[in-house]
């Protein structure tokens, strides 16, 4: 029993929200969560009143942040939208021409599909583009030096522009709910009262896991005014990673043993959490709906719900997404900070071998 991924699912959930356990769990199985507005936060604002260069790479960084600047309204030409009538992912890489069904249904209803995916995603992106500016400017507060505020200042800068562009790219088109999986976890890391695990959360787990998903977006999607826009998101997206491994690794110095470790448990259990989420069918129950609906009753014959859901989950493009994700974004920059060791390493190897 105790080998059930739904218990470690929730052992990972009590880790993450600690006190608020209950508070979570009673909203998720209300079916509130997704619509709340407003989240307890319980950390109190840290003053710097030195105000001299306390954090080097920090004001480095900021400096890059004020000179790359952009404005979503001048740099990015709106002009070259592409049509709705033709897809909106490349036709190699879009799931719905790969599924065994695309003989049974018109192109009209594909091309529907490839725009309703990408709205599904799109907003997803921007869901968690509030998400981040949220954390960032919670950040802000507790954050002491002061280059490391500047930065983050600049930082919230960098996600207001992030939800501007996001909005614009997505006028006239469908803005989803907010996936369940994506809600909880931001929420908790807003209500937390661990600055450090804010922080692991904003700038390894969210920040990381855009990079993962932009760099994924830009080579499948067909506009290449999305490609612009999201290739001025990433430029912003590094910086803000590259900032929260340097300031995370440099505050571990003060920790003890035990609390190094309880900081190395989190991180696992919110990298856990994530794959759970994914592979379990939660971060997929929305998209799969989404597939269920527009491909219509005329495949349901062909193709059972379940036959759907592992086709779509099994999918190369899937397993290319959680190698970009967890391979080449979040597990190297846990490594980095150091919470990658003896200790923890062999759980994550255990974790992604049985993935």
């Amino acid at each position: 029993m105790f080998n059930d991924p739904r218990i470690t699912y929730l052992s990972d959930i009590y880790r993450i929200t600690r006190r608020k356990f209950g508070r979570f769990i009673t909203r998720a199985a209300g079916g509130t969560l997704t619509r709340e507005a407003s989240i307890p936060g319980q950390i109190a604002p840290q003053w710097n009143l030195d105000y001299r260069q306390d954090f080097p790479r920090g004001a480095r960084l900021y400096d890059v942040a004020k000179q790359r600047g952009w404005d979503p309204r001048r740099d990015i030409d709106w002009s070259r939208r592409a049509s709705p009538k033709e897809l909106a992912l490349d036709p190699e890489v879009f799931m719905g021409l790969s599924l065994g069904v695309e003989d049974l249904v018109s192109q009209d209803v594909l091309i529907r599909l490839s725009h309703a995916e990408l709205d599904w995603s799109l907003s997803q992106v921007l869901h968690g583009e509030q998400g981040a500016l949220m954390l960032c400017s919670q950040l802000i507060n507790v954050h002491k030096e002061m280059d490391g505020k500047l930065f983050l200042a600049s930082q919230a800068m960098d996600e207001a522009r992030h939800i501007e562009a996001f909005t614009r790219y997505l006028d006239g088109r469908k803005i989803h709910n907010i996936d369940f999986g994506l809600k909880f976890i931001i929420d908790a890391f807003l209500s937390s009262d661990n600055w450090r695990k804010q922080a692991i959360g904003m700038l390894v787990l969210v920040e990381g896991y855009a990079l993962g998903t932009f760099a994924v977006l830009k080579e499948t999607v067909a506009d290449p005014l999305l490609v612009d826009v999201l290739k001025m998101v990433m430029r912003d997206e590094g910086r803000h990673v590259g900032f929260g491994l340097e300031a995370i690794r440099q505050s571990f110095d003060d920790l003890s043993e035990e609390e190094r470790h309880d900081i190395e448990d989190y991180a696992f259990s919110l990298v856990r959490a994530v794959s759970f989420s994914r592979d379990g069918g939660g971060g997929f129950k929305d998209l799969l709906h989404l597939y269920w609906q527009h491909l219509g009753p005329h495949i349901h014959h062909e193709i059972s719900h379940d036959e759907l859901a592992h086709a779509i989950t099994t999918h190369p493009l899937m397993e290319d997404f959680n190698q970009i994700v967890f391979n080449e974004n979040l597990l190297p920059n846990l490594d980095r900070l150091g919470l990658l060791t003896e200790r923890t390493k062999p759980r994550y190897d255990a974790l992604f071998q049985a993935a």
